[in-house]
């Protein structure tokens, strides 16, 4: 193989690793991301196919995976807090506080 096609395969990679790392929240596919780059799909599979550990659809989902895990964390510890604003907000003043927040400071140890 020519050396020049080796280069620009290998900058095509990791430009479509650039793409993917930045842009992976949008609808990103193989021709999308090969039309951004001005290279066809199948250019673009061969560089992942000569220079990547994994696929194109492989990188794309491993980062998308993490995004939705760690959205999914937000919005559970949103929700959390969000139930537990509303339950405080219930609750009437004269109502005894739950133990162990009665807003006191604990002694100091030692």
């Amino acid at each position: 193989m020519h050396p020049g096609t080796v280069l620009a395969r290998r900058r095509l990679y990791l430009l479509a690793r650039v793409v993917v790392a930045r842009h992976y929240r949008r609808r990103l596919t193989l021709p999308v991301v090969a039309g951004a780059l001005a290279s066809s799909p199948r250019q673009l599979q061969r560089a992942y196919a000569q220079f990547g550990e994994i696929t194109f659809h492989e990188d794309l989902f491993s980062r998308c995976g993490t995004w939705r895990t760690s959205l999914a964390t937000a919005r559970r510890l949103t929700s959390r807090r969000r139930s537990a604003a509303v339950t405080a907000s219930r609750r009437p003043a004269s109502a005894p506080r739950p133990a162990g927040t009665s807003g006191e400071r604990e002694p100091a140890v030692g």
